[in-house]
């Protein structure tokens, strides 16, 4: 399970999300960003990455049947564009669950 966490400037957690198995969703590795996501570290991106995430996210849920990944794939994608408009903000992709 792969946590995804939208933090801010201080690296204080606004909202994060997970659901049991969604790196079936999320691990692409025909994709740019979603391709370095990796179930060993920290996977963290920027504001001015999140075209491409949103771009990339949107990819996955077109290609998946199940309607809880896909809810799931537009909460991710709702993190990002908060985090596009959130100056100095970060998403970051973590398979530890036990962020704070």
């Amino acid at each position: 399970m792969i946590t995804v966490i939208l933090a801010d400037s201080s690296a204080r957690v606004i909202q994060k999300v997970s659901l049991e198995g969604n790196e079936k969703a999320l691990f692409r590795s025909d994709l740019k960003l979603l391709g370095e996501l990796d179930s060993y570290s920290y996977s963290t991106f920027s504001a001015e990455d999140m075209d491409q995430i949103i771009g990339e996210l949107s990819l996955a849920k077109e290609s998946l049947s199940d309607l809880l990944m896909k809810n799931h794939i537009s909460e991710i994608i709702k993190l990002a564009l908060i985090c596009k408009n959130k100056d100095a903000s970060t998403i970051t992709f973590t398979p530890f669950g036990d962020i704070s």
